[in-house]
């Protein structure tokens, strides 16, 4: 009991530490551009139904923009004038869900690890410097439906859908970048349905077929969810909504908008889609990146089948390869991939996975700090081509690497079960 009590003790000792240090940041560091911001006054000014509009670059999903609401209320109501505290009340969400996120990693460690693990793994999520630079000194919001995609892929480790689908509709709600991980759902719903086929030895059997009462409910439960979804759009304006989110999701026009990955590793990176390599658009590979990373996560679902608590593994492996081959990716796309990892390390205490979890954080921290540098406040002293040069090697054969071990891994559980 003292032990555990002494645990509680350092990890409150962890958590407020990080969270005083993204406070401190996020005061003095003031987020370029300020879109979050002006959307916030913008929102008490007009209300829900006049905010999307074409002056309105690339806006984000409703549920976002309530927050961004209340902030922007708070902000009136106190008159605040003080540049630094506005911008630190607007960057909390973010903080916020960073937090949350290293108590996400604690709640699950402690229940499988020892206390000093569990302490060790919070820690290096609580202290990660890609999610600090990204929420408290840029100002991003990429912490926010990281949090959501995370809890999603625990959720459905722990068989809990509802809840699962609850988390997938608000991360869809808060940024479009959650579409990524779409195919998690399908995976665990065949996995609801059809539990008995995860044996390859039962593929032929009476017991191997889908429960369709089962599949009925989890339906039901998620046009529950869609439902809530669309309730919370309507005071936004659906169709107008639902053009804002379209266009986002195909508005970027790079073939790398500062990701430092393949695309800029071939010098393609600030380049039209239409740009070829090979003869074939840049746009093109892309969208074939998308589809042939997609059939991976569906082939590693098969080879892990009997793993219950692949989800965080198989949103690794989505996040991070899309971030390396697919284009119009910002250079911010990474860092779901890190909590994944973290995840999938706690899950499955592998040496390799915290080795990547380590590599990944220092490419995504490079990466975000390098490009806030040179294109944001213009620090040109630094040599920015080899910078580009290292740091997009160094995904490309760090994404190679990583997307071959899970292969071998997968192959190798999947030969033991025959």
């Amino acid at each position: 009991m003292k032990k555990n009590k002494n645990n509680i003790y350092i990890l409150i000792l962890i958590l407020v530490s990080a969270l005083i240090l993204r406070l401190i940041l996020a005061y003095h560091y003031p987020p370029y551009p300020e879109t979050m911001k002006d959307w916030a006054q913008r929102i008490v000014v007009t209300g829900f139904a006049r905010f999307y509009g074409p002056e309105v670059q690339w806006p984000y999903p409703p549920l976002y923009l309530y927050i961004l609401w209340i902030l922007g209320l708070i902000i009136k109501f106190f008159n605040v004038t003080d540049p630094g505290m506005k911008e630190l009340i607007i960057e909390l969400p973010p903080i916020i869900c960073d937090i949350a996120a290293s108590v996400l990693l604690w709640k699950t460690a402690s229940e499988k690890l020892d206390g000093k693990k569990a302490l060790i793994i919070t820690a290096l999520y609580a202290f990660n410097p890609a999610a600090i630079h990204n929420s408290s000194m840029w100002g991003q919001t990429d912490s926010v439906f990281t949090l959501a995609a995370a809890l999603m892929c625990v959720f459905f480790c722990e068989k809990k859908y509802l809840k699962a689908f609850i988390a997938f509709g608000a991360g869809l709600m808060l940024k479009q970048q959650t579409l990524t991980f779409a195919p998690l759902v399908l995976i665990a719903l065949a996995a609801a349905v059809m539990p008995a086929c995860t044996d390859v030895r039962s593929a032929h059997d009476k017991s191997c077929s889908v429960s369709f009462r089962r599949l009925a409910v989890l339906i039901a439960q998620g046009l529950a969810v869609i439902a809530v979804m669309v309730l919370i759009s309507l005071p936004f304006g659906l169709t107008d909504m639902l053009k804002q989110y379209l266009s986002v999701q195909s508005g970027m026009p790079y073939v790398s908008a500062g990701a430092y990955n393949f695309w800029m590793l071939i010098n393609r990176g600030w380049c039209s889609l239409e740009t070829t390599f090979i003869g074939v658009p840049c746009g093109t590979w892309g969208k074939l990146a998308i589809i042939t990373v997609t059939a991976l996560s569906f082939l590693l679902a098969f080879l892990y089948r009997k793993d219950e608590k692949k989800y965080p593994l198989l949103g690794a492996s989505l996040i991070l390869p899309v971030f390396c081959f697919a284009t119009g990716m910002h250079e911010r796309y990474m860092l779901s991939g890190l909590l994944m990892l973290a995840l999938a390390w706690v899950y499955d205490t592998k040496p390799a996975y915290m080795i990547f979890y380590t590599v990944f954080t220092l490419l995504q921290f490079f990466n975000t700090v390098f490009v806030y540098h040179f294109a944001l406040i213009g620090a040109g002293d630094l040599p920015q081509a080899a910078v580009e040069k290292a740091l997009s090697f160094g995904d490309f054969a760090a994404t190679v690497c990583f997307i071959l071990y899970i292969l071998f891994k997968g192959f190798r559980k999947s030969k033991d079960m025959e």
